[in-house]
């Protein structure tokens, strides 16, 4: 049984070193750093001088003087600073530690169980920090802040609900919810019950505490399930209660102000000062509108409070007086502020991922932080430079990513949720699909442009013509009356079909040179001939959805269509024009990966968690793997892998799923393979995670050389036609053109120019193959001769 055991923990050693070896970096997409999801926390750091914003999704950090935003670990939580440890702590179900003066993560430890609220405090004497957490019934955790871990987990006589730290005799005030009415003191040090104190407080809502007057502000109810309508003063060195402040506001929010020695308070449409030295209300105040969070300023003692209607905040004087409103950026729900004393500064986090910088000197606002949610949609990699380009239509906009990791942005160059990119890698150009539009970025310089209308088309399905520089757009949703083809040379683009339904895929032959694509309400796949324009041949078929998807193998000549209605695969003979087979499928699949180096088709399946493998030489199922499918996947044909849902990677030579890469539960939005790096990336959100493809084989060296490109320029043509020609650096290129049998009719030699010009006059009419080689590569062209 011990060895057993022993073998068991070796096996999962070599394979989370394994998995740990696949990603090599996570990258925070873009300037944005990512998005709030609502703030749940602001927070000024004097030890780096940086502005932390915490929500339930992840905290970010960003510079008030330059305005810009600091990298970091992305993980949610509520930032607390613990001066003494010079650490910020997100204070979350998992707490993660960031070193306060760098602005770095340093790693993360999970309490026993979620947190409650933001009932948490820090006692710099002892350097522990105390949240209440809840794994069955409410406790208080205990976090050593010297080693970053949980202590300890105290259960206090009574239900916890509210904590307060007194620093000058690090004692720990425990509010609690019981009929026995009870305050609880403890020892910071040694989590030790020092005292309780009978309060007459069914319940305790919030603390507030004066160190200048030493009392502790108890807001309360008699009983256990009222609100918070009793305001209980405690003296902090005596422990006794020293009676009740009349009129007291229920809080949402407080706050003090050490130079006055008053505790301000909001709630709902007012905001209620409390005078710490004679324990009275000194003034409160209607502000006509709901209030939702409260600071003080101890410079000059004026006091902001941020209200949602209208959007903005409200400054108070020293003595209590509305002096001026400041106007927000338009949002809805809950607004955060925060205060710097070093830089007189007040930091108002938004609901709508907006941070707002209030000179609190002037009482304007001295700039907005803006984290608008980048959702990566689309990647594609263009060899050409090394870079990825990631399709963000929320900020509508392509991001690029050069080789070392920064980006560069090309605004206005995606709007719609389903744009599509196709790379022309001969004129080094990037088409995206829109809705409505056709956008045409140069990757040379990484800009758009031109921008061509498409009016009718949604949900787009491009299709590149290499040969004819032509890229047809075909309508995935709505009626689909129109297919567009774009001439990339003249950037004009045509009607030349009218449809009655939508296409849902659509698939370029380079063996036939034609267009495959499928109709979605008419059960049919029909093939287009580029040359004329026009639809040649129609199979109809069986069914007819909107998950249709087509794979072609140009090797065996075969063209592969599935349907979910009814779940069926058909085989389509290229050269016959003929549906040559048609097989029941045991579920829907979802889409199509093609292995072309082993001659596999994989389809995957949402719904099953499934993948089927199809042998394409003898058309029949050989395997079945369990491995998610949703939103992305990617087939490496190089290295024979297959990247599915949450990390799942098959090796398409044993068919089986051989690690699931880290982090685990990424659900990516969409993935590239990266050929000179050999690299994959994998979207999620705003966060791009890099693997090795191939992390157990010795690493290649990366020399980032290409090979030949090639443009077919005036297909089809009479006379002559131009080539377009990219030549490796200091290489040099021969062209040969061969005829339909195979039959060498043209060469030339020596060639390092960019442009060529190839004499057809006495070439009778047909179809030829250009074929241009440099430095052991070779690229592969057509042109079609009429007469």
């Amino acid at each position: 049984m011990k060895s057993k055991l022993v073998l068991y923990a070796v096996c999962c050693l070599l394979y989370a070193i394994c998995t740990g070896q696949w990603l090599e970096r996570s990258v925070i997409v873009g300037d944005t750093m990512g998005t709030l999801y609502g703030s749940s926390g602001v927070l000024f750091n004097p030890l780096s001088g940086n502005v932390y914003v915490g929500s339930a999704y992840r905290a970010l950090i960003f510079n008030p003087t330059t305005l810009q935003k600091i990298p970091c670990v992305p993980y949610p939580g509520v930032p607390v600073l613990c001066p003494a440890a010079g650490k910020v702590y997100l204070m979350a179900s998992t707490v993660s530690v960031i070193d306060a003066v760098a602005d770095t993560f340093l790693r993360s430890f999970a309490l026993a169980s979620g947190l409650v609220s933001d009932q948490y405090s820090y006692s710099s004497h002892s350097n522990r920090m105390f949240a209440i957490v809840e794994p069955a019934l409410p406790t208080v955790a205990v976090i050593d802040c010297s080693g970053d871990s949980l202590l300890d987990v105290f259960l206090p006589p009574a239900c916890p609900t509210a904590l307060a730290v007194d620093s000058a005799t690090d004692r720990l005030f425990v509010g609690v919810r019981s009929a026995a009415r009870e305050l609880y003191v403890y020892d910071c040090a040694g989590d030790t019950l020092v005292a309780s104190i009978q309060t007459g407080l069914g319940q305790v809502a919030r603390f507030a505490f004066s160190p200048v007057s030493r009392r502790l502000y108890c807001y309360g109810s008699t009983d256990t399930i009222g609100p918070a309508d009793k305001l209980l003063v405690v003296d902090a060195d005596s422990l006794g209660v020293r009676g009740t402040i009349e009129g007291a506001l229920q809080p949402r929010r407080t706050a003090f102000n050490s130079s006055l020695n008053r505790i301000t308070t909001v709630s709902d449409g007012s905001v209620q000062v409390i005078d710490c030295a004679g324990d009275s209300v000194l003034h409160t105040r209607l502000l006509g509108s709901e209030a939702m969070d409260v600071t003080t300023s101890p410079f000059t003692g004026k006091t902001y409070v941020v209200v949602s209607n209208p959007d903005s905040v409200a400054v108070l004087d020293a003595r209590d007086s509305l002096v001026n409103w400041i106007p927000m950026s338009e949002t809805t729900g809950t607004s955060l502020l925060a205060y710097s004393v070093e830089r007189n500064e007040v930091y108002c986090a938004r609901q709508q991922n907006l941070v707002t910088v209030v000179d609190a000197g002037a009482d304007t606002v001295r700039g907005v932080m803006d984290y608008t949610y980048y959702t990566l949609r689309q990647a594609l990699f263009n060899p050409a430079g090394n870079k990825l380009y990631l399709l963000c239509p929320g900020a509508d906009m392509v991001l690029v990513m050069n080789p070392d990791y920064s980006f560069r942005r090309i605004p206005g160059a995606v709007t719609g949720n389903y744009g599509q990119p196709v790379l022309q890698p001969a004129m080094n150009r990037l088409y995206v699909a829109d809705a409505a539009a056709l956008r045409v970025i140069d990757c040379n310089s990484d800009s758009l442009v031109r921008t061509v209308a498409l009016p009718g088309v949604s949900r787009p399905v491009p299709v590149l013509v290499p040969d004819l520089n032509r890229l047809y757009v075909f309508s995935g949703s709505g009626n689909g009356d129109y297919v567009y083809a774009y001439d990339c040379l003249r950037d004009t683009a045509v009607r030349v079909l009218t449809l009655t339904d939508a296409v849902p895929c659509a698939v370029f032959d380079p063996r036939s040179g034609r267009v495959f694509f499928a109709c979605e309400d008419a059960p049919s796949v029909r093939v287009l001939d580029p040359v004329r324009d026009t639809v040649v041949r129609t199979f109809d078929l069986a069914g007819g959805s909107t998950k249709g998807r087509l794979a072609i193998n140009s090797d065996l000549g075969r063209v592969y269509y599935t349907d979910q209605s009814p779940d069926s695969m058909y085989t389509i003979d290229v050269l016959s024009d003929s549906v040559i087979g048609s097989i029941p499928l045991p579920w829907d699949i979802d889409t199509l990966f093609l292995n072309r180096r082993l001659g596999k088709l994989y389809l995957c399946s949402r719904d099953s968690a499934r993948v089927l493998v199809f042998d394409c030489a003898s058309g029949t199922f050989v395997d079945t793997i369990a491995a998610d499918f949703h939103y992305s996947a990617l087939m490496n044909d190089r290295n024979d892998k297959l990247y599915l849902r949450y990390g799942a990677v098959v090796d398409c030579r044993y068919d089986s799923v051989v690690t699931m890469l880290e982090p685990g539960l990424v659900d990516p939005r969409c993935m590239a393979w990266n050929m000179i790096d050999n690299r994959v990336y994998q979207s999620y959100s705003s966060i791009l995670y890099v693997y090795r493809d191939d992390p157990t084989a010795i690493e290649e060296a990366k020399t980032g050389k290409l090979g030949p490109m090639m443009a077919v320029l005036g297909n089809p043509a009479r006379g002559s036609v131009r080539l377009r020609l990219q030549i490796p650096s200091g290489e040099k290129a021969s062209l040969f053109v061969y005829d339909a049998v195979g039959r060498l009719v043209h060469s030339s030699f020596g060639l390092r120019t960019s442009s060529f010009r190839l004499d057809l006059r006495s070439m009778p009419a047909g179809v030829y193959f250009i074929c241009l080689e440099a430095g052991g590569s070779k690229a592969t062209g057509k042109v079609i001769v009429q007469r």
